[in-house]
């Protein structure tokens, strides 16, 4: 046995690896990354290491380089096969890796078309790309921070209304042309909204709705900033957004590389 066919078997019984690679690659519902660690993997290792063992065996048996070149071929083709048919996605909040990939290079070639307020969108896992793209685009504009905020139905919970408020150099600014924004003596920020005749009132910090938990009663119970209004009818939620996707899959880091 060469040191070439020792290589090859080493690299059938890795391919049964694989699925961890996709997995800090791309992104995975919590259920699925359980799935993965008890089903998925254990059952590729299985599989790449039953291949690997016949592909080492069949070498010591002196078996022809055709046989040797078309079963090493096969094993690969079958393990990554399988890889991606157990690999956990959905078509609505997790995607597969290769429409992932089809996503992305549709996001791509509309590269002009991408808007400043893509920056926040809800972190979906489909809008991945387009929040990438965002980022790459307007990467000397980034926030340093950014908040959604929705108003929603006192009764039944349906949202109103949602903007973004967001904070650069410590200066508060919204996609919301309807809010007005005063700076208070105290160094905190005040924000006005006439909203169906009602008016509603948030208050911030310079770097936002985090750090004014002490100043104020009326609490949403994300604890994120405070609000007042005169009306019974809303509930008013402030939640802060996280975009770091690039930091924790390693197909966005390059797709942003590339992009």
């Amino acid at each position: 046995m060469t040191t070439r066919d020792k290589i090859k078997a080493l690299i059938i019984f890795l391919s049964g690896l694989l699925t961890i690679l996709l997995m800090n690659s791309f992104p995975v519902d919590g259920g699925g990354v359980s799935l993965i660690f008890v089903l998925s993997v254990p059952f590729l290792i299985l599989v790449s290491l039953g291949l690997a063992i016949i592909y080492y065996w069949k070498t010591k048996k002196q078996a022809s380089n055709k046989f040797k070149n078309i079963f090493f071929s096969i094993s690969l083709l079958v393990v990554t096969f399988l890889t991606f048919l157990f690999f956990p996605c959905s078509e609505n909040d997790s995607p597969c890796p290769c429409q992932t990939i089809i996503n992305s290079v549709k996001v791509s070639k509309k590269y002009d078309e991408i808007k400043y307020d893509d920056l926040f969108i809800e972190t979906k896992k489909t809008d991945y790309p387009t929040i990438v793209a965002a980022q790459k685009k307007f990467k000397n504009e980034l926030p340093d921070k950014f908040f959604h905020v929705t108003y929603s139905d006192q009764i039944d919970f349906n949202k109103l209304k949602e903007f973004v408020i967001y904070f650069k150099n410590n200066e508060p600014k919204t996609n919301n042309p309807d809010i007005k924004i005063n700076k208070e003596t105290n160094g905190l920020f005040t924000f006005y909204e006439i909203f169906r005749n009602d008016t509603i009132k948030l208050k911030s910090s310079a770097d936002g709705f985090d750090k004014v938990s002490d100043f104020y009663r009326n609490s949403p119970k994300n604890n994120y900033g405070y609000y007042e209004t005169n009306s019974p009818n809303y509930k008013i939620y402030v939640t802060e957004g996280n975009n770091e996707i690039i930091e924790y899959y390693w197909f966005y880091k390059l797709y942003y590389w590339i992009l």
